[in-house]
């Protein structure tokens, strides 16, 4: 069982909100970019132009970037458990955090 004091508390709550956050506000800008690539073909693209895609580069586009976006949400969401996790540790110890 973890006792927690409050000077403890005062030291690690900041840490891991911090942690959170930067986390969720990650996770937040994966799904944006996912709704955009959702869309993507939806948006008027002019020939001759610097961008001269097909319906078949759109589609490559997609599965490509699809891919990136998801492994870059699993080292987003890996990054936030480990984080949260060394917290935990430092707070079980009663050790100061430090800020990653």
């Amino acid at each position: 069982m973890v006792k927690c004091s409050p000077a403890i508390l005062k030291k690690c709550i900041p840490n891991l909100l911090c942690s959170l956050f930067c986390t969720f506000f990650s996770i937040w800008g994966t799904l944006f970019l996912v709704v955009i690539l959702a869309t993507c073909d939806n948006y008027p693209v002019k020939k001759g132009k610097l961008l001269d895609f097909t319906a078949d580069d759109f589609v490559t586009l997609r599965i490509q970037t699809g891919i990136a976006a998801g492994f870059y949400l699993l080292f987003v969401i890996g990054c936030g458990i480990w984080s949260g996790i060394q917290i935990f540790k430092k707070i079980k110890t009663g050790n100061k955090v430090e800020y990653y």
